[in-house]
């Protein structure tokens, strides 16, 4: 008999920095509908590589929404998500955050930009 693999909402997920990832309920479509904050979790707001749920899966929508990002939603902050943040705040002139983080100016002008759409 063989076993069954338990659903990947069963199965804790970790990133690639080795930190606690979060868990979530996998939706038809493929999507995450909720997630666990990561304990290891900036509490400053700020987004960046190997932080994952929900907040990261909305800025993926919203840059692809404009056109910066291209890969899979899926809620993981990964080098492609990255370069996408990076592209956005050169091309809009974000200053005073990290090249390829999410923090509060880029976060600022990406509402701004996607407000208008």
């Amino acid at each position: 008999m063989t076993a069954i693999p338990p659903s990947p909402s069963k199965v804790p997920a970790t990133t690639k920095s080795g930190r606690s990832a979060t868990s979530a309920s996998a939706t038809p479509g493929g999507g995450a509908t909720s997630r666990t904050p990561s304990a290891a979790a900036p509490t400053d707001g700020t987004l960046r590589r190997g932080d994952s749920g929900a907040a990261v899966h909305d800025m993926q929508y919203t840059l692809w929404r404009l056109g910066f990002y291209h890969g899979r939603q899926y809620g993981s902050y990964d080098a492609d998500t990255a370069a996408s943040v990076r592209k956005f705040q050169e091309w809009d002139g974000v200053r005073g955050d990290v090249a390829g983080e999410y923090g509060a100016n880029t976060r600022r002008a990406l509402q701004t930009w996607a407000a208008r759409l």
